[in-house]
């Protein structure tokens, strides 16, 4: 496409928005030059919860520093689904030059915000947002509860060929209703933006974002670039969000992650600027088990290509990065680095340094040999019982070379998941003359298990094994014994284990008193499969749990009825955990027809 052709249409876009941004100056720099005049290349938006109806928000905007300076931008919010809106103020507190350069060369965005050499610069904004007062209060009174918080500035890249370029512009969504009420903050992105792309070679990149709020969900998708409040840039040719540029065929041409936003791809038109936009959505799942929306963050980049010549190679990984660990457990793995010489032009390899942005809580990370050229670390943690979950704890790791002039960069997305233990209670109840029965009672009625239950004596000497839910021992012998009682949840295998300590005393094996007696009489049993529970005293019975000989929960009653109707169950022996004000007891029924 031509520039003037791009100015054309550019100017179209101008007339037909028709919102009074200055376009007149930024037309007039944009023909005189277009390059120079071009200088937002992307931006990101974040929030953090700070008290009831409070938020902290940054916005990030990313400069090319031979552009003109970045100044004035323009904030709103606004509500997703009304008219309802608000002019926003925020203060810049911070530039940050982050420009990717070799050790050996100075920084190019000096002084800061001004026309200099080519760079990017980091331009950070913060705003905090009083939703508890006016003139923002009034989102709360009319019910709003997604509300889209945008950021924006004349004008886009003049030179951009993938899209028309127009307005930039840019947002991010809290749903303040179901955020506010969890105490939420958005995800974070942490690594920096894509600066420009080596033609013909592979590029790997992670957002590496950052989910303070851990029992959140985060999905990751390509979006459209926007000018205003819904409306999106017009793609030139065939590409779309999901082909920004021209790219070589095959799984490293284009590959991009919804569930971890990783992306691989190797640009291959070196006369082509286009721009990518992640979307990173944030969910949390109610109590009855639907995922809602929380919110959602953007981060858009400007692609520049340029042909790096072939005088170096990206430096890359080995080693695994997914792993899954029971919780309780410690984890350690080596991740390693290679940067191989571009031969016959690099005789010397460069070295590579290795970094972890978004670590994982607690988690360490050690370089194995800091003079070494090519980089190991080695990542430990030891995690804790309760940090199980199902979604996993992710990291990124970031391998840079320090190749003059075009340093490169690679990631290593790192994701393990913490699979919770089975939870239970047990319980054991001394009938007469040293029998005693136990019971294993998983806390979560719903999952199906695998039960264990080994019996020893001081000397190690196993005395009884077995794989049922409740099962009877009688001990011959006075002394000391332990009981291991496992649980493990079928298909994770992160078994639970409990040992209770038994002294069997002279006189437990001759006593002929039950001790510890159930208050409950079930009859008729065995029954047909309808069932009345009597009691001496006025208990009251939360819950009745019942299970098969196999440890399956085949039905679950609720509320004080002591009627009970098993008619759907097949003839069998069953167990009933009576959830009651005064302890759990259980019973066995039997089925016959």
């Amino acid at each position: 496409m031509s520039i003037l052709k791009i100015k054309s249409l550019f100017l179209y876009k101008v007339i037909m928005n028709s919102k009074l941004k200055l376009f007149a100056v930024a037309i007039l720099v944009l023909l005189q030059n277009p390059l120079k005049a071009s200088h937002i290349m992307g931006a990101d938006i974040s929030y953090s919860y700070e008290g009831n109806l409070i938020y902290k928000v940054t916005v990030k905007f990313y400069r090319e520093c031979k552009g003109i300076p970045l100044n004035s931008p323009s904030f709103k919010i606004r509500c997703a689904d009304s008219a309802i809106e608000s002019s926003l103020n925020f203060t810049r507190i911070a530039i940050n030059d982050i420009s990717l350069r070799c050790k050996d060369s100075a920084l190019p965005c000096q002084p800061a915000n001004t026309v200099s050499a080519s760079g990017v610069e980091e331009h950070v904004y913060i705003s905090m947002l009083n939703f508890n007062f006016a003139p923002l209060n009034k989102f709360i009174n009319a019910g709003c509860c997604e509300l889209k918080i945008s950021a924006e500035q004349c004008c886009r890249n003049g030179a951009i060929t993938t899209i028309i370029p127009g307005n930039f512009y840019t947002e991010a969504m809290i749903n303040i209703c179901i955020s506010n009420a969890n105490k939420n903050s958005s995800p974070v992105f942490n690594s920096i933006p894509i600066q420009y792309l080596c033609v013909n070679t592979i590029t790997s990149y992670d957002p590496g974002v950052m989910n303070v709020d851990d029992d959140d969900s985060v999905s990751y998708e390509l979006v459209a670039p926007l000018n205003d409040n819904n409306n999106n840039e017009t793609y030139t040719s065939n590409f779309s969000p999901i082909k920004p540029i021209t790219v070589a065929n095959g799984p490293t041409g284009f590959n991009f992650d919804k569930k971890t936003g990783y992306l691989i791809m190797t640009p291959v038109n070196s006369s082509e600027i286009g721009v990518m936009v992640i979307q990173v959505n944030e969910w949390k799942k109610d109590s009855t088990g639907v995922m809602h929306r929380m919110g959602y963050i953007r981060r858009e980049m400007e692609l520049i290509m340029s042909n790096c010549g072939n005088n170096n190679n990206s430096p890359y990984f080995t080693g695994n990065g997914n792993y899954a660990i029971c919780e309780g457990n410690k984890i350690c793995f080596t991740i390693n680095t290679l940067d191989d010489p571009f031969l016959p032009n690099q005789t010397i390899g460069d070295t590579v340094e290795l970094s972890q942005i978004n670590p994982i809580p607690g988690s360490t990370f050690t370089i194995v040999d800091s003079s070494a050229r090519e980089k190991s670390a080695l990542i430990c943690w030891q995690t804790l019982i309760g940090q199980g979950r199902s979604l996993p704890y992710t990291s990124t790791l970031i391998a840079r070379d320090n190749h003059c002039g075009d340093p490169r960069l690679s990631y290593k997305p790192i994701s393990i998941t913490v699979k919770r233990k089975a939870k239970f209670t047990h319980s054991n109840q001394w009938q007469f003359r040293a029998l005693l029965k136990t019971l294993i009672t998983p806390s979560d009625p719903k999952g199906t298990y695998n039960y264990s239950r080994l019996i020893r004596d001081t000397s190690g000497t196993t005395l009884n094994y077995s794989t049922t839910m409740n099962d009877t021992f009688r001990f011959v012998t006075a002394g000391t014994y332990y009981i291991e009682h496992t649980l493990n949840e079928t298909g994770v295998n992160c078994p639970s284990l409990y040992i209770d300590t038994i002294v069997v005393t002279p006189e437990r094996l001759t006593d002929i008193k039950q001790l510890t007696r159930s208050p409950f009489v079930i009859s008729p049993n065995p029954g047909s499969g309808i069932f009345e529970l009597t009691s001496e005293s006025s208990i009251s019975i939360h819950r009745i749990i019942v299970y098969s000989v196999d440890g399956k929960v085949v039905s679950m009653l609720s509320g004080n009825n002591r009627k009970l109707d098993l008619s759907v169950l097949p003839s069998g022996t069953y167990t009933l955990q009576i959830e009651t004000s005064q302890g759990n007891f259980s019973e066995t029924i039997i089925i016959s027809r």
